[in-house]
């Protein structure tokens, strides 16, 4: 028995529609040779799909360089040789702006300090420190990022996340991931995809604003959910390391004391950490404990919420209290080996960095008009005042 010619009509409108897609597709792919991104694309695409972290040079195949969305994203170029030279200590540090030494990112940061205080403080040791850090990075892409960087041998990789999953979680939980990284592939890989993105969104869009907006409007998930996405994420990079001769270090996260529900939350991604780190062996630096106790005035080591890093003097804490963690527990050389006392002043780390007294003051006054928009008068009244007291 024959199909009926109107069912036939309709199969072959329906696969000449097919055709007439799929050519669109292709064609448009083969004339718009890179897709339409824009930096908040950029920045949703790296939250929950990230790409290679570091690329060779089509100059220097001896040596990666950071991918350059990452640099348009405001992440400094970071570059280092494929093959570890012999006998040195090579140690990654990941993460998200902290690590990357926000608001000073563009001269300083805890691991180019971290570099200067070990070569000081362990002049007979060959130690290469590398921020493989980017801004707004979570455990999440961090998995794929320590598969990536285990290719280059290093010896230890330092983690500092958590805060950041706080936000981010509900973007990779269970069928929300799944939807916005099929999102992500297709801004990526479609070039029609994003090009009727473009055309319908506004210029003024932000991409990764939305998807958070998009998680905040989920219902909530418990302490259970978000203590189990986290740790199985640590426990994932954590096995990856070790398979591939690597030691890990993890770092609390920062608490200030003018937060209120959120303190709450932080302090339990601390004892998760600490839970984690002691059911697995993995060794914990309380950079918060060094912070409180370093007899300076939170103001003076922590930049308050709602853009809550460490100020300047805070990097070089984090950076001194790793080192004598180091020392004391016999990480990277025995403890005999090691001479802490050789270390120099946190104000001489810093210039050494090449942070200057203009820097930090057009730093201050950004953060002065960061604050004032917020409403945070207080704030915004002392970075003011900061700025114009001399750089010391």
């Amino acid at each position: 028995m024959g199909i009926k010619p109107r069912i036939r009509d309709i199969l072959l409108l329906g696969l000449a529609m097919l055709v007439s897609v799929s050519v669109a597709v292709i064609t448009v792919n083969h004339v718009y040779v890179k897709p339409f991104l824009t930096g908040n694309d950029l920045q949703f695409l790296w939250i929950t799909s990230p790409k290679i972290h570091f690329l060779e040079s089509a100059e220097d195949r001896l040596f990666v360089y950071t991918n350059q969305e990452l640099v348009f994203l405001d992440n400094p170029r970071e570059t280092f040789s494929k093959v570890k030279e012999k006998d040195t200590f090579r140690i990654f540090c990941i993460g998200g702006s902290t690590t990357r030494g926000w608001p000073f990112h563009k001269t300083l940061s805890y691991p180019k300090i971290l570099g200067f205080m070990l070569s000081d403080a362990l002049p007979c040791k060959s130690v290469e420190v590398i921020n493989a850090g980017f801004h707004g990075s979570d455990s999440f892409a961090d998995k794929f990022l320590v598969n990536e960087l285990v290719g280059y041998d290093p010896d230890l990789i330092v983690v500092n996340e958590g805060r950041n999953d706080l936000w981010n979680f509900p973007l990779h939980a269970s069928g929300n991931g799944f939807i916005l990284r099929s999102h992500g592939w297709m801004l990526r890989n479609v070039r029609l995809y994003s090009w009727i993105k473009a055309l319908f969104s506004s210029k003024h869009f932000n991409h990764a604003k939305a998807a958070r907006d998009y998680a905040d409007k989920l219902p909530s998930i418990d302490n259970a959910g978000l203590k189990a996405y986290l740790l199985g994420n640590l426990k994932e990079m954590t096995l990856q390391c070790r398979r591939n001769g690597c030691d890990v270090i993890l770092l609390t996260q920062l608490v200030h004391s003018s937060e209120n529900d959120n303190a709450g939350a932080v302090n339990s991604l601390n004892g998760y950490l600490k839970e984690f780190c002691s059911s697995n062996g993995v060794h914990l630096v309380d950079v918060q404990d060094e912070l409180t106790s370093s007899g300076f005035k939170e103001e003076e080591v922590v930049i308050p919420p709602p853009s809550l890093h460490p100020d300047y003097r805070g990097y070089a804490l984090f950076a001194r209290r790793i080192v004598k963690d180091m020392a004391g527990h016999n990480i990277i050389a025995p403890k005999d080996k090691w001479d802490i006392q050789k270390l120099q002043s946190d104000g001489v780390y810093i210039k050494k960095c090449g942070l200057r007294e203009n820097a930090v003051s057009m730093t201050y006054l950004r953060l002065s008009m960061f604050f004032d928009q917020m409403g945070e008068n207080e704030a915004a009244e002392y970075y003011r005042q900061s700025a114009k007291r001399r750089f010391q």
